[in-house]
């Protein structure tokens, strides 16, 4: 991850082949480990289908989430931003679930609500759903450029790693590595 953002990079999807490889978990441990190493961190929960980070880190605030920031245009991007999680982290939830999530992270406003968290933020790091389910995470990943695929230890296999690899290259999307996760 140093070697990531030395080189200017300033984003991250966090993708997997299938569920339960921790994705979430993955994403919202780099995201507080990042923080508490300085670096002004943003955690988006990305996957509009089953979110998960709010398992990992919990908000007694109450806010506007993604989805109501795609859905309504009465919702600027700062008002889903939870700025008090810890010092150094922000964090964007799912907002809940939708039937058309594809047609929300592949609108000019989720482009533009990137480009907005990566001007704020050193480091925006996105959830994603897994990829057997959908290609929400592949239209993630290709408009943050950068990705880390996830996989477990006893469960993933490797073909099907190297299928979600493979694809997020033919997107033009970087894959920084893979996370083998063994809890």
């Amino acid at each position: 991850m140093a070697q990531h953002l030395r080189g200017g990079r300033r984003s991250l999807a966090i993708c997997a082949p299938s569920a339960g490889v921790g994705c979430s978990y993955l994403a919202s441990s780099l995201a507080v480990a990042m923080s508490q190493a300085g670096i002004k961190t943003l955690l988006i929960d990305g996957n509009l289908r089953e979110p998960g980070v709010g398992d990992y880190i919990y908000s007694t605030s109450q806010a506007p989430g993604l989805l109501q920031c795609l859905g309504d245009e009465n919702v600027a991007f700062g008002e889903a931003i939870r700025t008090d999680v810890l010092p150094g982290l922000s964090l964007m939830y799912a907002g809940g679930t939708t039937n058309q999530p594809q047609e929300l992270l592949a609108s000019p406003e989720f482009k533009a609500l990137i480009d907005v968290c990566l001007r704020d933020f050193d480091l925006t790091i996105v959830d994603t759903p897994p990829s057997n389910v959908c290609a929400d995470g592949r239209s993630i990943a290709a408009v943050l450029r950068y990705a880390m695929v996830v996989a477990r230890r006893d469960s993933s296999f490797v073909s099907d790693v190297r299928q979600v690899v493979e694809e997020l290259k033919g997107d033009k999307v970087n894959v920084i590595g893979t996370f083998l996760n063994d809890f």
